[in-house]
């Protein structure tokens, strides 16, 4: 009598990978098994740590920037600017960094790249810096947050004034959902004496 058993993977996921074991008893104390390795190839997964995806600083901070990618094969893992310029050499790894020095009031997009044979990812971090109010005259201008040189979480909210003399045109409070406010950032207007 032959009896045959199949394992099978529905969806296959990366995590099946390892060992497997097949056992066949005809007697507690007789038996024969066959062992086989599985290995899954996957395209790249990649994380950032912290887990943000937009980072408010104050001028002259640094800010350290991890990518972490996983694959099989393993990840090539690059750091890319704004206009796509590479920031950072390509590194056959699980782990990128990139060290960012803020010089100036600024808002720039850094962008990590995992890929293999198998396809690519990419996560973009957001960096802006506080705003200064400076224009004169009447009109709209930026405003800042009360809490500048913050760095906003998920499900964190700011509030926004005005300077002396100007009127705020928008919503006051703002919270970070998925790397973006829940509604467009205030502005303040020139309180102005016709």
């Amino acid at each position: 009598m032959q009896l045959t058993s199949v394992l099978m993977f529905d969806p296959l996921h990366h995590t099946d990978d390892g060992e497997y074991i097949c056992q066949a008893f005809n007697h507690p104390k007789c038996y024969t098994e066959a062992k086989t390795n599985l290995t899954v190839k996957y395209a790249p997964i990649l994380s950032l740590i912290p887990n943000k995806s937009l980072y408010c600083v104050k001028v002259n901070t640094t800010i350290k920037l991890h990518c972490f990618a996983e694959g099989f094969p393993t990840p090539t893992v690059q750091w890319y600017g704004d206009d796509n310029t590479a920031l950072t050499l390509p590194v056959i790894s699980s782990h990128q960094s990139l060290q960012v020095f803020i010089t100036k009031d600024q808002c720039k997009n850094y962008t990590c790249v995992g890929m293999n044979n198998l396809g690519n990812m990419n996560h973009q971090v957001s960096i802006s810096t506080e705003v200064k109010v400076s224009s004169k005259g009447c009109g709209c201008t930026p405003i800042t947050s009360i809490n500048n040189g913050s760095v906003f979480n998920l499900g964190n909210t700011t509030v926004f004034v005005c300077n002396h003399h100007y009127n705020r045109c928008g919503m006051p409070v703002l919270k970070c959902n998925n790397g973006e406010w829940d509604h467009p950032p205030p502005m303040c207007k020139l309180f102005c004496n016709a």
